[in-house]
């Protein structure tokens, strides 16, 4: 089995993808110099031929034209649906983009060192087990967990009353409360069954 000869890079960016007539939406869950992979639940097959334009953290936008090289379609929840993509065309914010996001990976262990007074919280996630680390302060805004993507749950103490956020089905629109630490445990909207997700708050 050959290596890959490019790093990837955890990203969670919206993007579109084209093919024809056909306009999706999507989040990338990595990145690298030749390609990524896109989470969606309508992936093509491969050797599609994609426009995808990526929405990148400064504002800008990136257009590049990709060829489907795996695909993942299943109603495991725990599996991600998406698809693998190798690049065929990329432009010079991706080129920038990911030249900026290499030096940051690659000064981490350093920089987090030197950084005095940042906390941080160990999370395992009750999904796969793996266990996170998350500054405090990001604890707060639904984390994810880096191998398989489901939310994690910060351990709150007991004398604190449940917090609950509200999500608004992606089907009906219905808003619906609930606690941040059923979000793992696969919710779903109260008026039509449909699955809840962490991108669905509000």
């Amino acid at each position: 089995m050959s290596k890959r000869q490019f790093n990837r890079h955890t990203k969670r960016l919206e993007t579109v993808f084209v093919t024809g007539t056909e306009r999706y939406s999507g989040i990338t869950s990595d990145v690298s110099d030749n390609g990524l992979f896109i989470r969606t639940r309508n992936p093509f097959a491969p050797g599609s031929i994609l426009d995808i334009e990526i929405y990148l953290p400064d504002g800008k936008t990136s257009k590049l034209k990709g060829r489907v090289k795996n695909a993942i379609k299943t109603p495991i929840s725990a599996l991600k649906n998406g698809m693998g993509i190798e690049l065929i065309e990329k432009d010079s914010n991706y080129i920038s983009f990911i030249k900026t996001i290499s030096g940051e990976n690659g000064s981490s262990t350093s920089a987090t060192h030197q950084t005095s007074g940042t906390k941080f919280s160990i999370l395992p996630c009750r999904n796969c087990g793996t266990k996170n680390r998350v500054k405090e302060e990001s604890a707060q805004l639904v984390p994810k967990c880096g191998k398989c993507g489901q939310p994690l749950i910060l351990q709150e103490k007991t004398s604190h009353q449940p917090e609950y956020l509200m999500l608004v089905c992606s089907n009906c629109r219905a808003k619906n409360k609930v606690a941040r630490e059923k979000l793992s445990l696969n919710p779903r909207c109260g008026k039509c069954g449909t699955s809840l997700r962490a991108e669905d708050i509000t």
